[in-house]
């Protein structure tokens, strides 16, 4: 799990935990586990060891973690190594062996295995990478990573599972934005990184593991001290639950997250002195947070957002399914050429509801569904902190990840990078404004993440160009063999970009297998390569 300092500092060394709650059922305090376990089998001809052959040499299964710095690679890493000694090391990877769970009865635990990292060794700024393997008796060897299941390492090479040690990119002040990402490995990631990319913003990034499973891993289990690790580091904080609708904020209570990740933002918010600013997003987020009773809870609507919910389901009050959301006069939505517009793309009704909110005390409405002033879609609130500072916020009853354009033409600016723009410059951050306005930016080389992605059997790839010149656009394998040649030609810059449909076929018009794939732009001074996963 991303982790901070566990003495409260932006310098001390962080906890690699495994993002796993051993407390008692019914406690309140969320207490991390510390050893990452695996269940291996090989039902065929039995899991090896790592001398073959040899019992007594311990279990085949490894964790290659990737080299932070000289001082932290090799047995630095291990957090024992007479249970998990370093068994390889080169190439910049560093190679434990992992051991057979013991239970309390002093019993192996059948096909389940466990390794642990060192506790005091890694600091903020640090990201440790890393990946599983396990060799069976007929020495064949299988990889595995949380983003690509079972396969082979080219893959898990590409996607590896990381943990970063935060703050990250703020310690050098290249950032003063925390993402959470309260809904990790489920879709929504994407479509911030991104706009972020198009707006020029790198921000630090908190992904909450196993968020439908409740287990407390919010940042308000592991943030030991607002002021030194947030408030001194960030002004801005995003947090999105995207289709979450139980635990996306936790009062601490347990009901049912255990993370108290409201009292911690009320911390933030309160005692900043530096414009804090905070944006929450999620289908589902408003709803939850308006169930809680827990002190943070109450104490963040009746301070710095207050609220009151007309219904967690928007089609239950007579929207469509996916409604245009329209801005409202005088919010930060609204241009000298109109308020702002968007769809917030539902869909199924129980999956894609959207909360419907009305503002209460000094709060605002911003934007709402369908331009019905009742039926709240996005609200704000300005409210002076106890250091007598400005504290801003931003509810949206809609992730973030479900707006989609409601052009009928390309849009220039895709409306959701506009969006989020609009509520970056409003709590008061600087972020890249393209010339002209939001309707004639100028021009620039990008290559966007394809969509959809993951993808079958066709996927588009957007792209701009700021320079006339030749434009390549190739798809590679993993072993960086050719696949197909989507674009070669000379193009002129274009206002609303180039758009190119992959049909997941090689240049010889023969369907791919699954897997991983890569793409790369080079046009005169740019070159980018994205990866892209197909499933067939």
């Amino acid at each position: 799990q991303d982790n901070f300092a566990a003495d409260g500092t932006k310098t001390g060394t962080v906890r690699i935990d495994v993002a796993l709650d051993v407390a008692v059922t019914g406690d309140p305090k969320v207490v991390p586990g510390d050893r990452a376990a695996a269940t291996v089998t090989a039902p065929v001809v039995g899991l090896d060891y790592h001398l073959s052959g040899d019992p007594a040499s311990g279990p085949a299964v490894y964790c290659h973690v990737k080299d932070v710095s000289p001082l932290k690679s090799g047995a630095a890493i291990s957090g024992d190594l007479a249970l998990w000694p370093v068994v390889a090391t080169g190439g910049g990877w560093t190679v434990l062996r992992f051991d057979s769970i013991v239970s309390g009865a002093g019993n192996i635990v059948p096909d389940r295995y466990w390794v642990d990292l060192n506790d005091n060794l890694f600091t903020p700024g640090d990201t440790i990478v890393y990946y599983f393997s396990a060799r069976d008796k007929n020495a064949n060897v299988t990889y595995w990573s949380l983003l690509t299941g079972t396969t082979d390492e080219a893959q898990v090479l590409v996607a590896p599972m990381e943990v970063t040690c935060l703050p990250a990119n703020a310690l050098g002040g290249a950032t003063d934005i925390l993402y959470i990402d309260d809904f990790d490995n489920h879709g929504a990631q994407l479509f911030f990184e991104t706009a972020f990319e198009m707006l020029g913003v790198t921000p630090d990034r908190y992904d909450v593991l196993a968020p439908t499973s409740l287990l407390g891993n919010g940042p308000g289990s592991r943030v030991v001290d607002v002021a030194q690790q947030l408030a001194a580091c960030y002004k801005k904080i995003i947090w999105n639950s995207g289709s979450l609708s139980a635990g996306t904020l936790g009062d601490g209570t347990g009901n049912p997250d255990k993370a108290d990740d409201l009292g911690m933002l009320f911390a933030f918010l309160d005692q900043s002195p530096n414009r804090p600013g905070l944006y929450i997003s999620g289908n589902g987020v408003a709803s939850d947070w308006f169930s809680l009773t827990g002190a943070s809870a109450v104490a963040m609507r009746s301070t710095y957002m207050g609220f009151s919910l007309v219904d967690a389901s928007h089609s239950a009050v007579g929207e469509p399914l996916a409604p245009v959301v329209v801005g409202a006069s005088g919010s930060p939505f609204d241009h000298p050429g109109g308020p702002d517009s968007l769809i917030a793309l539902g869909g199924c009704p129980v999956i894609n509801d959207f909360d419907v909110l009305v503002p209460v005390g000094t709060a605002t409405l911003a934007m709402s569904y369908s331009n019905n002033p009742a039926h709240g879609a996005v609200l704000t609130q300005v409210t002076q902190n106890a250091v007598g500072d400005t504290a801003r916020v931003v509810l949206s009853g809609f992730s973030y990840h479900k707006i989609r354009d409601d052009r009928t033409r390309p849009p220039v600016l895709l409306d959701r990078v506009e969006h989020l723009r609009d509520i970056l410059m409003w709590l008061d951050n600087v972020v890249l404004v393209p010339t002209g306005g939001p309707d004639t930016p100028a021009p620039m080389n990008h290559l966007a993440q394809n969509y959809p992605n993951p993808f079958n059997p066709t996927t588009t790839i957007r792209y701009s160009i700021k320079d006339n010149g030749r434009v390549n656009l190739r798809v590679y394998n993993v072993a960086g063999q050719l696949v197909r040649i989507l674009v070669n030609d000379v193009q002129a810059p274009r206002a609303d970009g180039f758009a190119v449909t992959w049909d997941g076929r090689n240049e010889a018009g023969t369907a791919v297998s699954s897997g991983v794939y890569f793409y790369k732009l080079v046009t005169p001074g740019f070159v980018r390569t994205r990866k892209m996963v197909l499933l067939n």
